[in-house]
């Protein structure tokens, strides 16, 4: 998508964050990529504004996720439009861990927020909250037409197997259908987050259904999610190149049909091993 819309004429600016697809993506177009620091409007500001004194001719498109897939944390989205409104740039957004998590029909974080006129492209996954595979593109029709003709890693590649379509679609049903999903989910997130935090463990700026636990080593991360399974807790160790150098982290991702003994038992095993490798300060009688 980005390839299609972008080319060697055109500027790019990215959150610093962004999922490597998206990078990828934006390497690949042959545009100027220049990013901002994580979630900085003030900076984004800056980079749009300097284009603007340029006088550069060509596109300008922002693009950002909105849901962080390694931090849990949000993008400030509806200051990001403003900008673009205001700048005459795209909007791209990668909605891939807000599908099904946010807004009405679980349509995304845009939704959510009311800001969907202004977003130029939105890109959902079909593979995560959905259970299925694939993913789609939304956008305006002459969007929709522009991309239906120029994105050749659509034109040439093969259609999604009917049972994959009819999954999808039977999930996004049950999204419609019963809305209290999205709540209970985010609910049950800031329930977990919340325990964890009191026990001691840095969730970073997470709030949201993904919640990291900062570790720090790589090696440190590898046997605490090793620790975890031999509990019968199944969580994910990140580490580099996915995340910074000296960021390695545990990565939980909540789910609306967990009960609150399952995120319960979790917090208890997730205590014994923190204090096992000493990333928990013991409690102290009494307190």
């Amino acid at each position: 998508m980005i390839t299609a819309l972008a080319g060697p004429q055109d500027v790019i600016l990215g959150d610093a964050l962004n999922h490597a697809s998206i990078i990828d993506g934006c390497r690949l177009s042959g545009a100027t990529y220049k990013t901002y620091p994580h979630c900085d409007t003030a900076a984004l500001a800056k980079l749009l504004a300097a284009l603007d004194l340029e006088g550069k001719k060509g596109v300008r498109l922002v693009v950002t996720e909105t849901v962080f897939s390694m931090d849990g944390d949000l993008a400030p989205l509806e200051d990001i439009a403003r900008l673009c409104h205001t700048h005459n740039a795209l909007l791209i957004i990668d909605e891939a861990h807000a599908t099904g998590c946010f807004g009405p029909g679980g349509h995304g974080l845009a939704a959510h927020l009311g800001i969907t006129p202004y977003v130029t492209v939105a890109v959902h996954t079909l593979s995560k909250a959905l259970g299925g595979f694939g993913a789609f593109v939304t956008g305006s029709e002459l969007v929709y037409q522009y991309l239906l003709n120029v994105a050749r890693p659509f034109l040439f590649t093969t259609a999604l197997p009917p049972a994959t379509i009819a999954a999808a679609q039977a999930a996004l049903d049950l999204i419609e259908q019963d809305p209290s999903r999205i709540t209970e989910l985010q609910r049950k997130a800031a329930f977990l987050r919340t325990h964890l935090k009191a026990l001691g463990f840095h969730t970073l700026q997470s709030e949201t259904h993904i919640i990291p636990l900062l570790v720090g080593e790589s090696t440190t991360a590898l046997r605490m999610a090793e620790l975890l399974r031999e509990h019968g807790l199944y969580a994910v160790a990140i580490r580099p190149p996915t995340v910074p150098m000296g960021q390695a982290r545990i990565r939980l991702s909540v789910m609306a049909t967990h009960t609150q003994q399952d995120l319960l038992f979790a917090v208890n095993i997730l205590e014994k091993v923190g204090k096992q490798l000493k990333l928990l300060q013991e409690r102290i009688c009494g307190e």
